[in-house]
């Protein structure tokens, strides 16, 4: 099968909807069929940096193809033309475009009307005001006609229906891990972080991620024992410079294999956001035998199940955040959540299991084209 992913940003640019959609173009391949992506010259969408490299490569049997992408002025939403002649070129059998809100999918929904099209939303959404009402008023309507929708947890299920009754049949489609990645004996990446309690926060450093609740939890949590918040992840504007703090490291953003061993010299892990799709931090946390600690919103308390694999605690409420935290310095608590983790994310989140309902669904949508 020819396979064209169409993704607003693609490796090596770090982020939850970045990651998910490579791990199912390079599944994809791995099953023997032929897979692209379409995507922008972006390393960040939201600052518009760009990448100093965008000639076509190939990695890991997929096919990676960039166009020169622009933005309208004040508003976050790159344009590039250059999809057209991707799409007409490739001849693809089918189209999955990821990133709701954005040209991959709207300009795929627009572009590929006779061709079997799978949205994948991702955790965004049409904005308003300026341009994004017009854009909106454009593309709505390419994008309601797509053969299938999928939606990363229950929670945005649930809200994709509410926000767009005429939303065609939407599927759960969750990130999923590598078991053999996790199962690799790593050292220590950073040996000279203090071997206190160790609480990793993992995601881009941006305000909606909660990151200043976890900077003020921890205050109130060394008062009482000496812990280390390891923050890595690439930064979206925070200012990390105003926070002195001995027992906060920014690590900024890592690879793939200094972040997997990250997980495993932490002893938790805390994803306070205020909204998450999905949350991909808390199952690589599961996978790496780690308790979670998040918010009780969105899609968190399906993946943060309070009193089995960590805790869920109110949104906003930084004394519950510590209380929690505080919790898991007890070594048998993490140990018990840990291995629980570990038990659900294997069983749940396996990539096998994700490339085969991928499939299934192509084969649906083939099927009712």
């Amino acid at each position: 099968m020819k396979i064209l992913l169409s993704t607003i940003t693609y490796y090596p640019t770090i982020g939850g909807a970045d990651d998910f959609a490579r791990s199912i173009a390079e599944g994809l391949a791995a099953r023997g069929h032929e897979v692209a992506v379409a995507t922008s010259d972006l390393l960040q969408h939201v600052s518009g940096k760009k990448l100093s490299n965008t000639k076509k490569t190939n990695l890991n049997g997929v096919e990676i193809i960039r166009s020169k992408s622009f933005n309208l002025p004040g508003h976050c939403y790159p344009f590039w033309p250059g999809l057209r002649r991707i799409i007409r070129r490739f001849k693809p059998d089918i189209v999955h475009a990821f990133n709701f809100g954005y040209f991959s999918v709207d300009g795929a929904a627009f572009l590929s009307q006779k061709l079997p099209l799978i949205i994948s939303p991702t955790g965004g959404r049409y904005r308003s005001g300026g341009m994004y009402d017009a854009l909106k008023k454009v593309f709505e309507r390419r994008v309601l006609r797509a053969n299938i929708w999928t939606a990363l947890s229950e929670s945005e299920r649930k809200s994709l229906r509410a926000e767009f009754p005429s939303a065609p049949r939407i599927e759960i489609l969750s990130p999923s891990i590598l078991p053999e990645e996790w199962k690799k004996i790593s050292d220590d990446p950073f040996p000279d972080i203090p071997k206190n309690l160790r609480i990793l926060f993992a995601g881009r450093l941006s305000r909606d991620k909660g990151i200043d609740d976890l900077i003020e939890a921890m205050q109130k949590v060394n008062k009482k024992i000496d812990a280390e918040l390891i923050v890595a992840g690439p930064n979206y504007g925070y200012e990390v410079g105003k926070i002195e703090d001995k027992h906060i490291h920014f690590l900024g953003a890592l690879d793939r294999e200094k972040l997997v061993a990250v997980f495993k010299h932490s002893d938790l892990v805390v994803l306070p956001s205020y909204h998450e799709g999905f949350g991909i931090v808390l199952i690589e946390a599961m996978a790496a035998g780690k308790p979670v600690i998040a918010y009780d919103n969105s899609s968190m308390p399906e993946l943060a199940r309070d009193g089995e694999n960590g805790f869920c605690v109110k949104t906003g409420d930084t004394e519950a955040l510590a209380d929690a935290i505080m919790k898991l310095n007890d070594p048998l608590l993490r140990e018990s959540y840990g291995n629980k983790g570990k038990e659900i994310v294997f069983r749940e989140f396996n990539r096998q299991k994700m490339i085969d309902k991928v499939l299934e669904l192509y084969l649906t949508a083939l099927a009712l084209k």
